[in-house]
């Protein structure tokens, strides 16, 4: 335990991990509340949907299809990389938030027209169908990355609502209305597959050089990396906090100094989230 003295010479103060109370404990005749537990759940309409949760593993003459939960647990390894410093594994956290958000730009394309055709019907209002027994989801995911997909599917779920109904009212000829499923699915697809190609590297941004044998058995080369991304010009979002402030970069890997209501720090990626 270590302490440090007062600067007007006084009597010391503790600062090692009996200074540190626990949430929920007395410190100093005070009670303090504990962490924040939260909840989210995923409500999928359609089976269309529904199927993207899983995937499909592959088969002889079949490629298999990447799911919501495959794809959160290798980010989650992702994550836990770029907060030892691995720079491939910040170059894929960025490529996925930005094919993320491009995604849910383009379903929101496709979903926008036919909202308006439906809502541009004079003299009958048609609401957009729902299940009668919408599927439920628990959603329990130590990184931002798993709740990113569920938006993802929750938004495909809507563009198929949308063309269903649509099509059901006769506004959309059913051979227009396939394509457009189809191309939505594919979207989430190519997003969910990105990780897949990542490959832990044997060693941290400042240990590796450009010819080490960590470097070789990577995806490219530490020389092809934008140039951002080696030099850490900008920090990973897996080195931030839920409060904004970022870790220590000697710190990676390693518990943050940071609050008790703070997001993901030290959890295992599939943990339940604390809020």
């Amino acid at each position: 335990m270590d302490a440090t003295e007062k600067p007007d010479g006084g009597e010391l103060i503790n600062r090692g991990s009996a200074a540190r109370r626990r949430p929920g404990r007395s410190d100093g005749g005070k009670i303090q509340p504990g962490g924040l537990q939260g909840t989210a759940t995923l409500v999928i309409q359609t089976r269309q949907a529904q199927r993207l949760l899983k995937g499909r593993p592959g088969r002889r003459r079949q490629a298999g299809i990447p799911g919501l939960y495959p794809f959160s647990a290798r980010m989650g390894a992702i994550w836990m990389a770029a907060r030892r410093d691995d720079p491939y594994a910040d170059w894929y956290l960025a490529q996925v938030s930005e094919r993320i958000e491009q995604t849910r730009i383009e379903l929101d394309r496709l979903r926008q027209p036919l909202e308006a055709r439906l809502q541009n019907v004079t003299g009958i209002e048609v609401d957009i169908a729902r299940s009668t027994s919408p599927l439920r989801v628990p959603l329990h995911f130590g990184t931002p990355y798993g709740y990113k997909g569920a938006y993802l599917i929750s938004d495909f779920d809507q563009l198929v609502c949308a063309v269903l109904t649509t099509r059901h009212v006769g506004l959309l000829a059913e051979e227009n209305g396939r394509p457009l499923i189809a191309r939505g699915s594919r979207l989430i697809r190519r997003v969910f597959t990105i990780p897949l190609n990542w490959k832990p590297l044997a060693g941290i941004r400042d240990d590796v050089p450009q010819d080490s044998p960590g470097t070789q058995s990577a995806p490219i080369p530490m020389s092809d990396l934008p140039a951002s991304v080696p030099a850490r010009t900008e920090p990973a979002e897996a080195t931030r906090t839920q409060s904004g402030r970022l870790t220590n970069p000697e710190d990676r890997g390693t518990s943050t100094d940071c609050d008790s209501n703070s997001f993901g720090a030290g959890q295992h990626p599939l943990t339940k989230p604390v809020l």
